[in-house]
C-alpha cells in the first residue's frame, strides 16, 4: 500500500507540472488506452536533416487505399505546440518528423473540416508527406518515439473558399516565447495512417496552415521509427491543428 501511494503521488506531481509558458499542462494518465490520448497541436519548421536511407512502406489511410510508398529524407520537423492555448491532456513530448513520399495517385475527395480557425471546405488531392511520431532534444538523453501519437499521411489540398487570415499566439516546447503568427491559409490535411502493420489510434485529422512567423529554432537530435537524425531548423512555417472531418 505504501509503494502504491508513492506511485500515485508521483503521477499527480508530473500531471501538474507547468509548461514552458507557465500554464499547467496535464499529461495522459497511466493505464488509459492509447485511443484515449488527445491529439495535440503542432508548430512546424523546415529543416535540413542528416543523411537518410530511402525506404518503402505499406501505407493506408481514410483517403487512400493500401499502397506502397517511397519515403525520402525528411524536410520538416513539427513540435508539440500551443496555438491560442494548449490542447488539454495532449502529450507535450509527442513530435512529428515529416518525409516527402511518392505513392500511387488517389481519388480527389471534397470535405469540410471544423477546427479552431473555422470550418473550411477543401478538395483533398494527392499524398505528399508522411509524418511519423518522434522524440526530439537539443542535447543529452533522447527518449524513444512517443506511443501517444499516430502516423499521418499529409495531402495537398485545393481550398473550396477564401480563408479569412488571422493572428494566432504560438509557442512550442523549444521556442517558448509566444509569438503572434499570421495564419495565411490551409495548405494540407493529414490523416491518421496505417504504416506497414501499425494501426491508427484515432480518427481526428490535422489541418495545416501556412504562417508568417519570426520564430526560429536551433539544431536538434530526432528519433523516429525510421532513424536517429540530426536536424538544423529554419523559421517556423506552419501550424497544424486537430480537425473534425465532414463530407461536403
Amino acid at each position: 500500500m505504501r509503494s502504491l501511494f508513492a506511485v500515485i503521488c508521483v503521477a499527480a506531481v508530473v500531471a501538474a507540472m507547468p509548461t514552458a509558458g507557465g500554464a499547467t499542462r496535464s499529461t495522459p494518465s497511466v493505464g488509459r488506452s492509447e485511443s484515449a490520448f488527445v491529439l495535440g497541436k503542432f508548430a512546424c519548421y523546415p529543416a535540413r536533416f542528416s543523411e537518410f536511407a530511402t525506404r518503402q512502406v505499406k501505407l493506408t489511410d481514410q483517403f487512400g487505399k493500401r499502397t506502397t510508398a517511397l519515403v525520402a529524407r525528411p524536410d520538416t520537423l513539427c513540435f508539440s505546440a500551443s496555438v491560442n492555448g494548449w490542447a488539454s491532456n495532449a502529450d507535450p513530448r509527442a513530435h512529428l518528423t515529416c518525409h516527402p513520399i511518392q505513392a500511387a495517385p488517389t481519388k480527389e475527395i471534397g470535405i469540410r473540416v471544423t477546427n479552431q480557425f473555422g470550418a473550411p471546405a477543401m478538395t483533398v488531392l494527392v499524398r505528399r508527406t508522411l509524418c511519423v511520431p518522434s522524440s526530439a532534444a537539443t542535447g543529452g538523453a533522447l527518449g524513444p518515439p512517443p506511443k501517444t501519437l499516430d502516423n499521418f499521411t499529409c495531402y495537398s489540398i485545393r481550398p473550396g473558399e477564401p480563408f479569412k487570415q488571422q493572428l494566432a499566439a504560438v509557442a512550442d516546447q523549444f521556442v517558448t516565447t509566444e509569438t503572434k503568427d499570421f495564419v495565411i491559409a490551409p495548405n494540407s490535411v493529414c490523416a491518421p495512417a496505417m504504416v506497414d502493420t501499425s494501426r491508427p489510434l484515432q480518427s481526428l485529422l490535422l489541418t495545416c496552415y501556412g504562417i508568417k512567423s519570426v520564430a526560429k529554432a536551433r539544431s536538434f537530435v530526432v528519433r523516429s521509427k525510421f532513424a536517429l537524425l540530426k536536424a538544423s531548423l529554419g523559421t517556423r512555417g506552419q501550424v497544424c491543428v486537430p480537425s473534425v472531418k465532414k463530407s461536403q
